[in-house]
């Protein structure tokens, strides 16, 4: 088998994962707001808009996006802490975090990595750059999500074996002692 057929059937299609996402947008600044999201929406996002951090923990749940893009200039709003909270959150845990901040504010880039960024885009912002790379981290989110479903779908099945299994070594046991009770009569 040559090495072009061998990679073909070992490849995997990531096609499933290519599609738009849910984007929640958070900035206090319209200008920021309208761009980016008409240019999101040019895209097939689905995109809803948050001017401020007020109930947005809120909107996540409800929204349930797959990726939080939120302006670093949030005012009291530390977008580290921020990351830190979604991360530590079961329920939101998942979100894809991008934050959009000034390219010489290193401080706050490290931060928000530290506490669990995924993604830092820097004014002013490249679209082409946004578009490639909000498409691979919407891939990579929806990976994650379908092994975590199998890796779920396989210990459910791996315990209804072994429940099976416990169950079908008992009544073999009880069977082997009732016939070793039955031979003991004789």
């Amino acid at each position: 088998m040559s090495d072009k057929t061998c990679n073909e059937k070992e490849a995997v299609s990531t096609q499933a994962f290519e599609r738009p996402g849910n984007i929640v947008l958070v900035s206090a600044e319209p200008d920021v707001q309208q761009g980016l999201a008409n240019f999101l929406e040019r895209q097939l996002h689905q995109v809803t808009i948050a001017s401020d951090g007020a109930d947005l923990f809120a909107l996540l749940r409800t929204e349930r996006p797959d990726l939080l893009l939120c302006d670093s200039r949030l005012g009291e709003l530390k977008p580290s802490e921020l990351c830190r909270a979604i991360k530590a959150d079961p329920e939101l845990q998942y979100i894809a975090v991008v934050l959009l901040g000034d390219a010489d504010d290193t401080n706050t880039q490290v931060a928000a990595f530290k506490a669990g960024a995924n993604d830092f885009f820097t004014r002013p912002f490249n679209h082409t750059i946004i578009d490639v790379r909000i498409r691979s981290l919407l891939k990579y989110r929806r990976a994650v999500t379908a092994y975590r479903r199998s890796q779920g779908e396989l210990e459910r099945r791996v315990k209804e074996r072994t429940d099976a299994l416990t169950k079908s070594n008992a009544d073999l046991q009880k069977e082997i002692n009732e016939r070793r009770d039955a031979e003991s009569a004789l």
